[in-house]
């Protein structure tokens, strides 16, 4: 694992819907800082704690950096983005119906029928992390690799990063 940061200052302040705007210049920086000084250590893919399409734009934190970067992109959140019939009450209901064990996953389909993303249980003592596709990678994909990569709620790579923090 290669790790790299910056500490900066964030100009902008939270606004719920508006992450990317917020976040997204200092990634890119960073990222194109890695291009130029570990071009054999640039990622192959990335995960972001925020949302991909499970965003009320269907363009989160994920899909604003994949786009830009041309690099596949995981949002993985720790709380739901209420959207389409998808909130904390639909949450608590299929925690407590499907995702019971470690590795337990339940998509996450909106009331008009579209899949907005999945509920994904890395410990069952822990709280569901929240994945949804950001750029050029698959649900079942994106699902996968986090599976490769946890260790408790939150994946490892987002995890390191927000002790950091």
């Amino acid at each position: 694992m290669h790790e790299k940061y910056e500490l900066v200052t964030l100009s902008q302040p939270y606004v719920p819907g508006f992450l990317a705007f917020r976040e997204v210049d200092h990634l890119m920086k960073l990222i194109d800082s890695s291009k130029k000084d570990s071009s054999h250590l640039f990622p192959q893919i990335i995960l972001v704690d925020g949302n991909g399409i499970l965003h009320i734009n269907r363009f989160g934190l994920a899909c604003h950096l994949g786009v830009l970067t041309g690099i596949p992109c995981i949002g993985c959140a720790k709380t739901i983005f209420a959207v389409d019939g998808i909130n904390k009450d639909y949450l608590e209901t299929i925690k407590l119906k499907y995702l019971q064990n470690d590795g337990d996953c339940y998509d996450l389909v909106g009331l008009k029928g579209s899949t907005w993303g999945t509920a994904y249980r890395c410990k069952s003592d822990e709280e569901p992390i929240i994945l949804s596709i950001g750029h050029k990678v698959t649900l079942n994909s994106a699902s996968l690799i986090v599976s490769w990569v946890s260790d408790g709620q939150v994946p490892v790579p987002v995890l390191i990063f927000k002790m950091m923090h």
